[in-house]
């Protein structure tokens, strides 16, 4: 199993999801379904055949396949797993047992704005055994699609030296046991668990002196380890002064200017993962398209209220406001 781009470094300057659609034109309606819960993926097309095809110097004649057709979200990208393939490689069984390569076919949707590797931070659970998954090497344009494999090699031992049974076990996970998992079983009954990303309706516009507008927002859970039901909750926002005389007055907006708070009572300041930091704002120097990232407990439902507090270089002055963010 090797390690992918984690989300919150990744994807730190063009994020933006294929859900798109929250923004002022129409802020009250959300622009994906709120599937913030396991099993969001239907089963879809399946069906699984065993295939006779000629012996090689590598294996046995029969192989297995099965049409998966799920889907899962995880890294900033929807996964599917459209195929796979079990070939028994040895048709003389060791103390270890013979073994089974198993090939899959992925789809990949790029869901941020930035050119990526899809992840391969992912293995292969068959009957409770882990086994390591190689992918391809390739990036996806942003926003883009592409087709891709990957690859593992099995012990087939007790029941999963048939093919077919084999792919009936197993499920490719996507994920640390301590993170939020993805995980996508090839059996026809097999649930997917997986959260998918949505957007946040916003639009509105706060502030005084500084006016904010909050332009885009979408939550989707950290996929980083140890972080296992918690969300990123991201908002881009842009700010003008529209009562700075002169040139001369400014305010200062950092991430410690910026905080949410929950339904719960729990302020949170935007969080070190957002790629934006500070920014100067005056007559001559505004910030867009900037975001800020709030890590928040599940469930993630309910009223949020984000507040600015902008200091002026004249130290007497602050833009202060409130709004209020529904998930």
């Amino acid at each position: 199993m090797r390690s992918s781009w984690k989300c919150a470094l990744a994807i730190a300057t063009c994020i933006a999801l294929a859900t798109a659609g929250c923004s002022s034109d129409n802020p009250g309606t959300p622009a994906a379904n709120d599937t913030t819960a396991a099993a969001t993926s239907a089963s879809g097309t399946h069906s699984s055949k065993t295939t006779a095809t000629k012996a090689d110097a590598t294996g046995s004649a029969d192989a297995a396949d099965v049409t998966v057709d799920k889907t899962g979200w995880f890294g900033g990208f929807a996964i599917t797993v459209d195929k796979a393939t079990a070939t028994p490689q040895s048709t003389t069984a060791t103390s270890q047992g013979s073994t089974t390569a198993v090939d899959l076919e992925l789809s990949y949707e790029n869901l941020v704005g930035v050119k990526a590797p899809p992840p391969e931070d992912a293995y292969l659970d068959v009957n409770g055994s882990v086994v390591d998954v190689k992918f391809d090497d390739q990036t996806v344009a942003g926003f883009g699609k592409a087709s891709g494999t990957a690859k593992a090699s099995v012990k087939a031992v007790g029941s999963t030296a048939d093919p077919t049974k084999l792919l009936d076990a197993a499920t490719l996970v996507y994920g640390d046991t301590d993170s939020n998992q993805t995980k996508i079983p090839f059996a026809k009954d097999g649930t997917v668990t997986s959260i998918e990303p949505r957007g946040i309706p916003v639009g509105q516009t706060l502030g005084g002196a500084v006016k904010v507008q909050l332009t885009k927002a979408f939550l989707w859970p950290s996929y980083q380890p140890g972080e296992k039901d918690k969300y990123e909750l991201w908002i881009e926002f842009r700010a003008d002064c529209v009562d700075c005389p002169g040139g001369i007055l400014s305010y200062t907006a950092d991430r410690g200017t910026i905080t949410l708070t929950t339904p719960t009572g729990q302020t949170l300041p935007a969080d070190a993962r957002s790629p934006w930091s500070a920014s100067r704002v005056s007559s001559s120097s505004n910030v867009e398209g900037a975001w800020a990232v709030f890590l928040i407990d599940a469930p993630a439902k309910g009223d949020y209220t984000l507040k600015i507090d902008f200091t002026g270089s004249n130290t007497a002055l602050k833009v202060q406001d409130t709004t209020t963010i529904t998930l």
